[in-house]
């Protein structure tokens, strides 16, 4: 899973994934089945920034991106914002428009691209939220299915709660 940035709180506690994000995640590997330890979580750029990433932010960062892509070897990278899709391909993605789509850029089998979670995050109600996140978490039905580690009974369960 490649993040676009850091949050402030993630770069404080060093982490690429803490708090309300983090819970999102969590959610949803929890409803599929995948184990988290199968999920490896970076950022496309290194460091909290208060601006909005330039395309000069994510080239500098780029390379760094890639090295970890080539270590970790994952079968789908799972790229949440333009950011973050735009450091693994080295293209524009227009998200929400393509939002779902599958690239398969060689260097890896699969890139998938969604939304942000902050985009997530920023409902303007409850009911919002987890509209959104429901959304987010069939998202990731379809990432178990790829990766073949679907838990029909998981998926069952998260379904209901739809």
């Amino acid at each position: 899973v490649v993040i676009s940035a850091p949050t402030p709180d993630d770069d404080a506690a060093g982490s690429p994934l803490t708090g309300p994000e983090e819970e999102i995640i969590e959610h949803c590997l929890k409803m599929t089945g995948i184990g988290r330890p199968d999920v490896y979580v970076t950022c496309a750029l290194k460091h909290f920034s208060p601006h909005a990433a330039d395309e000069a932010d994510i080239a500098a960062c780029r390379r760094w991106l890639q090295a970890e892509i080539a270590v970790v070897k994952p079968e789908v990278v799972v790229c949440l914002g333009e950011a973050a899709a735009q450091a693994v391909l080295g293209q524009r993605v227009d998200l929400p428009r393509e939002r779902g789509r599958v690239f398969h850029p060689g260097f890896v089998p699969k890139v998938v691209t969604t939304v942000d979670l902050a985009s997530i995050l920023e409902a303007s109600d409850e009911d919002a939220f987890r509209r959104a996140r429901d959304e987010f978490l069939l998202e990731f039905h379809g990432l178990a299915e790829t990766l073949g580690v679907f838990d029909p009974w998981r998926g069952r369960e998260a379904l209901a709660q739809l």
